[in-house]
C-alpha cells in the first residue's frame, strides 16, 4: 500500500521513527544542526537539506499512517454503529461518539502532516536565503 502526499510517495505504515540519525536526544540535533549552520560551506548546506528532509519525511509518514489508521477506525465503528442501532441503542451511541473521536484524529493527524510539509518548504527558502 502507497500513500500519496503532495510530491512524495511512501510505502507501508509507520508508526514510530527508525531511522538512525547522528544525534541521540533534541539537545544533540540542535547542537549538530548549529554547527552544520556555522560552518556554512555547500557541502553542510546538502547535509543540512538532507537531514532536514529525511526528518521531515518520516513525521510526516508517520502522520499520515495515523491518519489513515484513524479513518478506517471511524469508518469501522460507523458501520458496526448502525448495524447495531436498532438492537442495542446505548451501545450505538458509545460506538459512534468512538467513531467521531476517531474521525477528529484522523483529521489532527493529516493537519499535522500539511503543517510539517510547510515548514519544511519555508525552512528550505530560510536555508537558501541565509546559506
Amino acid at each position: 500500500m502507497n500513500i500519496l502526499f503532495d510530491t512524495y510517495e511512501f510505502e507501508g505504515l509507520k508508526f514510530s521513527q527508525f531511522e538512525n540519525y547522528p544525534w541521540e536526544n533534541k539537545i544533540e540535533r540542535k547542537d549538530f544542526y548549529a554547527n552544520l549552520i556555522e560552518e556554512n560551506t555547500n557541502y553542510n548546506k546538502e547535509k543540512l537539506l538532507r537531514f532536514l528532509e529525511k526528518e521531515t519525511s518520516e513525521k510526516i509518514h508517520i502522520s499520515l499512517s495515523r491518519s489513515f489508521i484513524f479513518g478506517i477506525i471511524s469508518i469501522f465503528c460507523l458501520i458496526l454503529a448502525g448495524i447495531i442501532l436498532f438492537s442495542f441503542f446505548s451501545g450505538a451511541i458509545i460506538i459512534g461518539i468512538v467513531s467521531l473521536v476517531a474521525l477528529f484524529l484522523k483529521f489532527i493527524y493529516k493537519r499535522k502532516a500539511n503543517l510539517d510539509l510547510s515548514i519544511l518548504k519555508l525552512t528550505y527558502s530560510l536555508i537558501n536565503s541565509i546559506l
